[in-house]
């Protein structure tokens, strides 16, 4: 009698994409902006949880914490770093 290992050919898993959102503000000053993200990745079909992670850093309006935060991004592998600040900074 001979035992072999059961093989099954691997599904390949969707890529789940990791979006680092760096923002001035805070969260409650900027939800609406968030929330408008949110939907419109959702209107292209990207899922938070599903196919997409976002990872969220705020500066809570100190400019000088924005280099920290873009760092702790960038160490984290994000895929893409999308910054939000007001238009006149």
């Amino acid at each position: 009698m001979f035992l072999l290992p059961c093989i099954s050919p691997r599904r390949s898993q969707p890529k789940v994409y990791r979006i680092g959102m760096l923002v001035n503000g805070n969260s409650s000053t900027h939800k609406f902006i968030v929330d408008e993200f949110r939907q419109g990745l959702r209107d292209l079909g990207y899922w938070e949880g599903k196919n997409v992670v976002i990872e969220y850093r705020y500066a809570e309006g100190k400019l000088e914490r924005l280099p920290e935060l873009a760092k702790e991004l960038v160490q984290i592998n994000v895929d893409v770093i999308l910054l939000k600040q007001r238009p006149e900074l």
